[in-house]
């Protein structure tokens, strides 16, 4: 929790991504701040940071996570066998979901792996699936807010050709007088992917697809600029003549829930999927930014 504020800067953003109240998050930086002996976050111009007691605390608690990933890998491994169903977003499941689970299927042969592509929330529980991954801030699940496993990062990318061709765009407001490659609004389950839902400015004109992979084709292909995961096309612009556009600092966090079938939660085949997301997870810090102990 004391990661989470400090990562996203305020208590209210780090209690909307941990599926709990304002209060309870300042609760409980309070008693870690009394058990510890003194302040563990500043506010700043920019929000709350780590002191240098917070950043010792984070420290311990990376050690924490050492210690116990040493004793969950010298403890007995559960027979992990049957038909694992699990459902994730098209981008996800490609980038995340799926080689987690295929390094899960490696070391266990007998277990059957089912992925799913989800094209809504968790706003019922899917019939069939063990565990379903879904992304935004919402928590439309009858079964909770679900496993919070990390979060991603949206910005905005464009291809060099079209910038060469319609400049760059330095503020918000420039993003009017260019072409926006953006999801079909009317069927976007999750709003904060979108235009709108992100609160940009309505452009000269706009290219809509309903997937991701669509869009990331259509932005390579020059039909303008789209706010895309930066795990599909790598911060730097890695993918292909992708490049990011700065246009007044567009970025926001998306975070990545597990919700599990209830009558799925004891079996050791969706233990070990859910180990595997977390591991997928913290190997890949630099895009999906994980969980703190604290």
């Amino acid at each position: 929790m004391l990661l989470t504020v400090a990562r996203l800067g305020h208590f209210g953003a780090a209690a909307e991504v941990l599926g709990t109240a304002r209060t309870t998050v300042a609760r409980r930086i309070t008693a870690l701040d009394r058990a510890l002996g003194g302040p563990t976050l500043a506010r700043t111009a920019h929000g709350w940071e780590l002191t240098d007691l917070g950043r010792r605390a984070r420290r311990a608690a990376e050690e924490i996570q050492r210690s116990l990933g040493s004793l969950a890998e010298a403890a007995p491994v559960p027979e992990v066998r049957g038909t694992l169903r699990i459902g994730a977003p098209e981008g996800l499941g490609a980038a995340l979901v799926t080689p987690a689970l295929v390094r899960l299927h490696r070391r266990h042969p007998d277990l059957a792996v089912q992925v799913t592509t989800l094209l809504q929330p968790v706003a019922r529980r899917y019939p069939g699936l063990d565990l379903a991954v879904a992304v935004g801030r919402g928590s439309p699940s009858p079964g909770g807010p679900g496993l919070l496993l990390g979060e991603y990062r949206l910005a905005l990318f464009a291809h060099r050709d079209y910038l060469r061709e319609n400049g760059e765009p330095r503020s918000r407001d420039d993003l009017r007088h260019h072409d926006f490659v953006t999801y079909v609004e009317t069927q976007l389950a999750v709003p904060e992917l979108g235009r709108r839902g992100s609160g940009l400015p309505r452009p000269r004109s706009e290219f809509q697809a309903s997937g991701v992979f669509a869009q990331l084709s259509a932005v390579r292909h020059g039909a303008g600029i789209a706010l895309l995961p930066t795990f599909l096309v790598g911060p730097s612009g890695a993918e292909g003549e992708l490049v990011p556009v700065p246009a007044g600092g567009v970025s926001h966090r998306v975070p990545i829930r597990a919700h599990v079938h209830p009558e799925a939660a004891r079996r050791p085949a969706v233990r070990a999927a859910l180990d595997a997301l977390s591991r997928a997870v913290a190997a890949r810090a630099d895009v999906f930014p994980g969980l703190s102990p604290w």
